[in-house]
């Protein structure tokens, strides 16, 4: 077969286009060939970012929950539970002053009795005397006769279950009920006293600093943990739009891989099939660049019918 990378062909021009289309296709193999791999480099850089971008994001993901989870089970109930101790302590230092008032005023009122009881008391122990006194028989009998006659049948019908009621016996009544008193009053007055002192020493209105703090500090959690919520979920959508940023130049990077790796692929198949010497005559290059020549330039029995017009004749 003519070496046609040297010839003149029929066209009166040297024919070293094979020669130049080797190397041409040499050059853009090396060059397809690098851009094949560094694109390949590419993909994998890409996708080791969006993996990383995927750990971000469920890193993030976590972080948000936990806040989420703090204020759904621990900001939101302390926040109220403090607030609600507040107003509860507020109302019991007010209820605690209105007990004040009401002991301070009961203690009075009982001091008052314990007074008139032990001042009946006294009374009494004077009319107990009297009674025992000798010299007071004539009179006694004046207000047995008396009492005879017009009390008792009234102190009969307040007391039916006494049979024998006398004058001597609503004595002893009298002195007996106004110890009785006394007795009581004293033990009112004691233990209002012991009231008024367990009172001031509960000493509630203390607890209103305390609830104060308590209150603020619950508010602080709240409003801290709403901070974290809020920039957790900014975060989390931060990288969210990342990881979608870096899938799509993943998708990309891939689509232009696989257009480097083609681009490589063909120069190298070109070149096999104008290099290999093992190829079959019909498929040999310089056979068809004279089937070429043949229909373009009018070389042999295969001469397009006009100048510029196409071989009827089959390249096979």
């Amino acid at each position: 077969m003519t070496d046609i990378s040297t010839n003149v062909g029929p066209c009166g021009k040297p024919i070293d286009i094979l020669r130049e289309c080797k190397d041409d296709l040499r050059s853009k193999k090396l060059l397809a060939e690098g851009t094949a791999k560094a694109s390949v480099a590419t993909v994998a850089g890409k996708k080791n970012t969006r993996n990383f971008n995927v750990c971000f994001v469920l890193k993030a993901g976590d972080t948000a929950d936990f806040y989420r989870n703090v204020d759904y089970y621990v900001a939101i109930h302390a926040a109220n539970a403090t607030e609600t101790i507040q107003k509860n302590v507020d109302d019991l230092i007010k209820k605690s002053g209105d007990l004040e008032k009401a002991i301070s005023e009961a203690a009075k009122a009982i001091k008052l009795i314990k007074d008139k009881a032990a001042e009946a008391k006294s009374k009494a122990c004077d009319l107990d005397t009297q009674m025992k006194d000798p010299c007071n028989e004539i009179q006694l009998g004046i207000l047995k006769t008396g009492f005879d006659n017009n009390c008792k049948q009234q102190f009969q019908a307040l007391y039916p279950d006494q049979s024998n009621i006398t004058f001597e016996w609503v004595i002893e009544q009298i002195i007996s009920k106004t110890n009785d008193a006394k007795a009581a009053a004293d033990k009112a007055f004691n233990a209002a006293v012991e009231i008024s002192g367990i009172q001031t020493f509960s000493n509630v209105k203390s607890l209103k600093e305390l609830s104060k703090v308590l209150a603020e500090k619950g508010k602080d959690l709240k409003t801290d943990v709403d901070k974290n919520v809020k920039d957790s979920a900014s975060e989390l959508t931060k990288t969210q739009d990342e990881l979608a940023k870096i899938v799509k130049e993943v998708s990309v990077a891939v689509m232009d891989s696989h257009k480097a790796t083609t681009a490589f692929e063909g120069c190298a198949f070109t070149l096999d099939f104008v290099c290999d010497p093992k190829k079959p005559a019909n498929c040999d290059i310089s056979y068809l660049c004279s089937k070429v020549r043949q229909t373009f330039c009018g070389d042999g029995p295969t001469a397009p019918d006009k100048p510029g017009g196409f071989a009827t004749q089959n390249l096979d």
